[in-house]
């Protein structure tokens, strides 16, 4: 199957697991309901207070409908503001698909996916001080050394590498298709090529293309756990081969641990560590938790809500709480399930339209 446009591509493995595993969970889902009508009446719609510390969630909105929107949480006072990009900038809409969100030379750099643009905003008031333009469908970015951007991108099979001064494209590093979630150790690059089965190691003080690590099929997500190993996430396609969770040695360039789902009608979505490393979380279909210290997946779900359609998830970075979003239906605004780090409901808000990405504030 050829790529589909924007993160919806992404999580296509996602929605058909999801659809699929209904179980019957009567207690916790009348509980979440109780805890979260009140709540999301009082929520404010004004602009938000950024001087507190804040969780951003970018709402993808539907596939050229340029109806993308930005939420902003605040955990301690459990406030959520909509559509806070348009409210900072005149109104202006956010665009097509809002991808992913990264904090570079103190500013954020929101890519837009079908919008093919990447917004630079002021992190004080969320107002647009620059933009990266010329892009085809940018995925993720981060910060390399020397004031460098690397960019992924679902069609140009490229990785972009842009200038963080004037936001301008300083180079192309060739790749053979489309490419995902990335990680920087050292001088080099870790990217996920997602139609290749690859892990692509990149030399960032040459930015050359090095080597190529074979994953087991469509690698998308990627992290580092507290003993500098490399964990990838491969999702298995659609019904077409086993999901697996790999472990990768990124010294020798070496697969250390290859974890297989035997079933293929499965599929591993995001995958994120707990705050200091030692645990992975993921998501196939439930959530699930294990140590990085395991050698077998784990067989019961750390979470699971039956009603739910799950489409992200992100683990706060400093308190270990496990956030959730639910795109419901795709046609109405999305849900976001917020977790103690022992899987209990803190609390759930209303949010924008398909609920798609977290990006945590770190003091």
């Amino acid at each position: 199957m050829a790529p589909d446009a924007g993160k919806e591509l992404h999580d296509i493995p996602k929605l058909y697991i999801e659809v699929m595993g209904v179980r019957v969970y009567i207690i916790s889902i009348l509980f979440i309901i109780l805890i979260s009508c009140k709540k999301e009446e009082a929520s404010p719609n004004g602009a938000a207070n950024l001087s507190e510390r804040a969780v951003m969630i970018l709402n993808e909105g539907n596939f050229r409908s340029a109806n993308a929107s930005l939420s902003v949480y605040y955990p301690q006072a459990n406030e959520v503001h909509q559509d806070q990009y348009s409210r900072a900038n005149q109104g202006v809409p956010l665009g097509d698909v809002a991808q992913s969100l990264s904090l570079i030379n103190g500013n954020y750099w929101l890519l837009v996916n079908n919008s093919s643009r990447i917004e630079v905003l002021d992190p004080n008031n969320l107002q647009a001080i620059g933009r990266v333009s010329g892009l085809n469908s940018p995925r993720y970015c981060i910060a390399g050394p020397n004031q460098k951007v690397y960019v992924s991108d679902l069609y140009e099979k490229v990785i972009y590498v842009i200038d963080a001064n004037n936001y301008g494209l300083s180079k192309r590093i060739a790749t053979q298709g489309w490419t995902e979630e990335m990680v920087l150790l050292d001088d080099r690059l870790f990217v996920c090529q997602a139609d290749s089965n690859w892990v692509l190691v990149i030399n960032t003080t040459n930015d050359s293309l090095e080597h190529r690590i074979p994953t087991a099929k469509q690698p998308l997500s990627m992290v580092l756990d507290n003993h500098n190993m490399l964990w990838v996430a491969c999702s298995g396609g659609i019904n077409d081969s086993e999901p697996a969770l790999m472990k990768i040695d990124p010294a020798s360039l070496s697969i250390e641990l290859d974890l297989r789902v035997p079933d293929a009608s499965l599929s591993i979505g995001d995958l994120d560590t707990s705050p200091d490393g030692s645990h992975l979380f993921f998501s196939m279909g439930d959530i699930y938790k294990m140590n990085v210290s395991d050698t077998s997946l784990p067989t019961v779900p750390w979470h699971q809500n039956p009603t739910a359609n799950y489409y992200a998830m992100g683990v706060d970075p400093i308190s270990g709480e496990v956030y959730l979003s639910d795109a419901i239906d795709y046609t109405q605004d999305g849900i976001v399930y917020r977790l103690d780090p022992d899987a209990k409901l803190i609390s759930q808000f209303k949010v924008g339209l398909i609920p798609g990405f977290f990006y945590f504030e770190v003091p």
